[in-house]
């Protein structure tokens, strides 16, 4: 049985939310660490994902989710930005 929420940072959609939303490092780095039973991969190269995301636009997720998977997510940004 899967949980009805999930935290904000798994997946690609979750490097996206960490990519556009503005936190600050040290917010980043304590929602990370929320997703200690979720992870298996270390903040530094949580931060490297997060950090290709803002600058290629969109993100891919490689079965840190989900192991087996891949997942892909782009933002979909208003007229404003």
């Amino acid at each position: 049985m899967f949980p009805d929420q999930w935290p904000l940072l798994l997946g690609a959609s979750g490097l996206l939310m960490a990519a556009f939303n503005g936190f600050s490092d040290a917010e980043l780095r304590t929602r990370f660490d929320r997703l200690a039973p979720f992870r298996d991969l270390p903040f530094a190269e949580f931060q490297r994902n997060v950090e290709q995301t803002r600058v290629r636009g969109w993100a891919v997720d490689e079965g840190h989710f989900v192991r087996g998977t891949v997942s892909v997510s782009v933002p979909l940004f208003g007229d404003d930005g």
